[in-house]
């Protein structure tokens, strides 16, 4: 299909329902790998901290996950599934199935504590999401209340991404547990079975992608919960091969920690503890900001000066811009340079009022009259700004910066209550 029908699918799911941002997005927007690898070595020990953070939250799900491991390999241990050496005169019942018949039995509890558990983890991940996209968007900028402002804004649209995927975990598993069961059995349709199993994870494949969308729309845009869901499912088929591309980067501690053998697995599980769930979130971020940025439009500042160093670097001078818009207001602009006291009063012409005479000689009567040359050029200075005090310009001046106070709160000072002399 067309990047046009991309662009216009993808348009039509998420234009125009931005989330207002706390902060300002650097004017750069190319070099999102190198950007990556820069904010790993600028804020390592800072994303250490946050990946604890995250860690702390996740304790439950890592629980189940190695509890039930040693649930099955001590069931494994500990059971007997062999028929015996044919030496007792007693025939002993066929045990075919039996292992897989324990793993699903041991899956129809554990997995469902998996829904609660990924439920708990969103609270982490909502923050973490957003702390990575804020270090993303201003190259750097590293606020540690930046996490828990992204839980109290995005707990509820992960929520969502960690029970679905919770939810289709838990049915494809136990769906393929099924299917081992009887294949174990020696059912017929085996081959059909097998099918099926591979299907499942296919499925549950498509889910993850789907949820982690669903993750990075949900802290960009504002979107309900079904809507949440059509747009993730919207783009992760629009943009499949890239978004399995690079979910496939951003899991490679995870990958490396459960199918990396003993030495590749430790390494995977140590990188998952020291920094790995925030890499999965900076790499994943990055990714899903640029496809916003391709089909959805960057910000139009950002965007022209990207452009203008492009074609800065070239031989071609750039073009004039024209904003259909200025990017800060005049209120803003004059808020932001400070009240003056130049410009907040009349100031007296040079031409007009006692001109200053110079010293001739340094006794008292010279510098008398000096001081009270002083005086006179002071008072018709201040009778002057009084004059003009309601001049349109001075007065809506001045008026900013009155509106600006009387809508910060007021400091009331404590009263301290006098103590209490004894007799009295």
């Amino acid at each position: 299909m067309a990047l046009s029908d991309k662009k216009t699918l993808i348009a039509r799911r998420l234009a125009g329902k931005e989330r207002t941002e706390e902060h300002a997005r650097s004017m750069k927007i190319d070099g999102r790998a190198s950007l990556v690898w820069e904010l790993i070595k600028r804020r390592f020990w800072r994303i250490v901290l946050v990946n604890l953070i995250m860690l702390a939250f996740c304790l439950p799900l890592i629980a189940v996950v190695v509890v039930r491991w040693t649930r099955v390999y001590a069931q494994g241990l500990s059971a007997v599934f062999s028929a015996g050496l044919g030496l007792s005169p007693c025939p002993l019942p066929s045990i075919a199935g039996a292992a897989e018949y324990g793993v699903l039995l041991l899956d129809l509890s554990f997995f469902a504590l998996l829904i609660p558990a990924l439920a708990l983890a969103a609270i982490g991940i909502a923050g973490g999401v957003h702390h990575m996209r804020v270090l993303i968007r201003t190259e750097g900028i590293f606020l540690l209340g930046d996490f828990w402002q992204g839980v109290k804004r995005n707990f509820l649209q992960t929520l969502e991404a960690m029970l679905f995927f919770g939810i289709v975990l838990y049915v494809v598993r136990i769906l393929a547990d099924v299917a081992q069961y009887h294949v174990a059995l020696g059912d017929p349709a085996s081959g059909w079975l097998i099918t099926s199993e591979v299907l499942g994870y296919l499925i549950l494949s498509v889910a993850l992608l789907v949820a982690m969308w669903m993750v990075s729309i949900g802290d960009a845009y504002k979107q309900g919960p079904i809507s949440l869901f059509v747009s993730a499912v919207a783009v992760t088929f629009r943009t499949l091969p890239f978004t399995v591309l690079f979910a496939a980067i951003a899991s490679i501690p995870v990958l490396l920690s459960l199918f990396g053998g003993a030495f590749f697995g430790m390494m995977g599980s140590f990188l998952l503890f020291l920094f790995g769930i925030c890499y999965a979130l900076l790499v994943w971020m990055a990714y899903s900001q640029w496809v916003f940025d391709r089909y959805l439009g960057a910000d139009a500042e950002t965007v022209a000066a990207a452009a203008e160093r492009r074609e800065g670097a070239s031989e071609e001078p750039a073009r004039p811009r024209k904003p259909e818009e200025p990017v800060i207001d005049y209120k803003t602009h004059v808020l932001l340079s400070g009240k003056s006291t130049l410009l907040s009063r009349a100031l007296l012409p040079i031409d007009e009022g006692n001109d200053p005479v110079p010293l001739t000689a340094l006794d008292r009567a010279t510098l008398k009259g000096a001081e009270e040359r002083r005086a006179a050029i002071l008072s018709e200075c201040a009778g002057h700004a009084a004059a003009h005090a309601k001049d349109p310009a001075i007065a809506e001046y001045n008026q900013i910066f009155e509106e600006r106070e009387k809508s910060l709160p007021s400091k009331k000072k404590k009263r301290t209550k006098k103590p209490k002399m004894l007799g009295k």
